[in-house]
């Protein structure tokens, strides 16, 4: 049951990179140049936190440690919900 909730987890991690990278995408038209770089750059940033995050849940789940697992592949979906919540302070 926990390799479940840890599978699942990792969707929800994706999910939510998915998510975030379709937010950035949908504000840059309305951003200069200096914000859109700044928007590249969170981009690439949430990518890269997905990736790893993923990967590390699956290399944490080959060894049995599906608590573990579960908890490094929520980090994206931690991540969004404090930049929507900066970004929504900010404005």
């Amino acid at each position: 049951m926990s390799t479940a909730l840890a599978i699942l987890c990792i969707v929800a991690g994706a999910g939510a990179t998915l998510i975030m990278l379709v937010l950035l995408a949908a504000t840059a038209p309305n951003s200069n140049d200096a914000q859109s770089s700044r928007l590249r750059r969170i981009g690439f940033a949430f990518v890269a936190l997905g990736v790893s995050s993923a990967a590390g849940a699956i290399v944490l789940l080959t060894i049995g440690r599906a608590g573990w697992a579960g908890m490094t592949a929520l980090l994206p979906v931690a991540a969004s919900v404090v930049t929507v919540i900066v970004s929504l302070s900010r404005s």
